[in-house]
């Protein structure tokens, strides 16, 4: 029995503007607030948004985790941090806080869904970047801030797999996952709730140019210190990891 429906993970870096928008709107658009947590994983150096979260008043649960800065930087790793901290949700969903819900009752669409136990969940989402066109042409196109059930994290212990380069993991995770798929006989299944839940993402990647967001500090920090660690994982040794731990092969 799951503690919550969904655990949303955030690593926090400044941003103080596009933080505040993300809690509001899950405070506007959350129908279940109690079934739903959000781990914030900041710096100890970024004294503002620290004072900031630790002074706002919640209706929903939150843990805020608080670190020194990694080094080498890994996004992974902090997902990863985030999600040990975990209540046992159905679901975990890794977003940045330059990102804003814009979907009134996400969670019930997403509490909805009618799933098999022993089978991963890729959940599509409107991720804000990419155009709607794109999920309509290829619908063996992932997104940029997917949703997956918790099994896959207490077969695997991560989000996107650790050894990844952090810039570019959403593609790694979801190229992945079809693979893990095509050779588990179907232990891997896509929902779509791109008409339900969707994303605001303030970077210079959004697709729509009210939210363009100029490349700010945290931008250059995901991208240039973007270093696997300890070594670049390959997709087979990902595969058969995956396989051995979960047994369904």
């Amino acid at each position: 029995m799951s503690d919550k429906l969904v655990s949303i993970v955030v690593p926090m870096r400044q941003r103080l503007d596009t933080t505040r928008n993300l809690i509001q709107s899950l405070e506007k658009n959350t129908i279940n607030k109690k079934d739903i947590e959000l781990i914030c994983l900041t710096d100890s150096d970024d004294i503002e948004l620290n004072n900031f979260l630790d002074s706002y008043k919640y209706s929903f649960t939150v843990k805020k985790i608080t670190q020194s800065q990694k080094t080498p930087f890994s996004l992974s790793q902090y997902y990863q941090d985030g999600l040990q901290q975990a209540s046992n949700p159905k679901f975990m969903w890794a977003l940045g806080n330059d990102c804003e819900i814009n979907s009134y009752g996400w969670d019930a669409a997403l509490g909805g869904l009618s799933l098999k136990g022993g089978t991963f969940y890729y959940i599509r989402i409107d991720d804000g970047v990419h155009v709607r066109e794109d999920y309509a042409r290829n619908v063996e196109c992932g997104c940029c801030f997917p949703i997956l059930t918790f099994n896959y994290f207490l077969t695997t212990g991560e989000f996107y797999p650790l050894e990844t380069r952090t810039w570019g993991a959403d593609h790694f995770l979801w190229n992945s996952l079809r693979l893990v798929n095509s050779l588990c006989n179907g232990c891997m299944e896509v929902k779509d709730l791109i008409d339900n839940i969707k994303v605001i993402h303030h970077s210079p990647h959004s697709r729509d140019d009210e939210y363009k967001r100029p490349k700010d500090e945290s931008y250059f920090r995901m991208r240039d210190n973007n270093t696997p660690f300890p070594r670049p994982m390959s997709k087979a040794r990902f595969i058969n990891s995956c396989i051995a731990k979960n047994g369904l092969c």
